[in-house]
């Protein structure tokens, strides 16, 4: 079996990472979930997206590229605590997660952080029906935490660690 990764480890790391290790606790903003791990493939490379409740927000790319803390920003913060209260109101839906692992192409995984447990919401983005207006919404807002994430780095406010994406597509 070939070494994981670097952004495998971190995803597996975001996957495993208890309330308790983050210090946090159960609050009337975050009743339900308290993080939450989005991930989904882009021409054939990973893309993950990790967001907690206390803000630490990071985005992982390809095999070795990425940004960690940005909650520390406000339009990515902001932006992360809307796609956590989106999951707060999608947290019945999902099922409980067993095992995690990586979507196939055409889906996008949402991987709740649960005050009672981990649970899977996963998205067929491929299908020719049109996910609910809930879905579409949760979906839309884990694709605006990334939005705010690119204008930063196209701003040279941040830098990514590691390789770049080979191609603007996978971006």
């Amino acid at each position: 079996m070939a070494e994981p990764t670097l952004v495998q480890k971190l995803r597996e790391l975001a996957v495993a990472v208890t309330a308790e290790q983050l210090q946090l606790s159960r609050s009337p903003e975050f009743p339900n979930v308290w993080g939450v791990v989005v991930e989904q493939e882009l021409v054939g490379l990973p893309v993950v997206l990790v967001s907690f409740a206390e803000g630490d927000t990071s985005l992982y790319m390809g095999v070795e590229s990425g940004f960690v803390g940005l909650g520390q920003f406000e339009p990515v913060r902001a932006a992360a605590q809307s796609l956590l209260g989106l999951c707060q109101e999608q947290y019945a839906s999902a099922g409980p997660l067993l095992a995690y692992e990586p979507p196939e192409p055409g889906h996008v995984s949402f991987m709740f952080h649960g005050w009672d447990g981990r649970h899977r919401l996963l998205v067929d983005i491929g299908v020719p029906k049109a996910p609910s207006e809930q879905i579409r919404r949760l979906y839309m807002s884990s694709q605006d935490v990334i939005t705010q994430i690119r204008i930063l780095e196209e701003a040279s406010v941040i830098r990514r660690f590691g390789t770049p994406v080979a191609t603007s597509e996978a971006q």
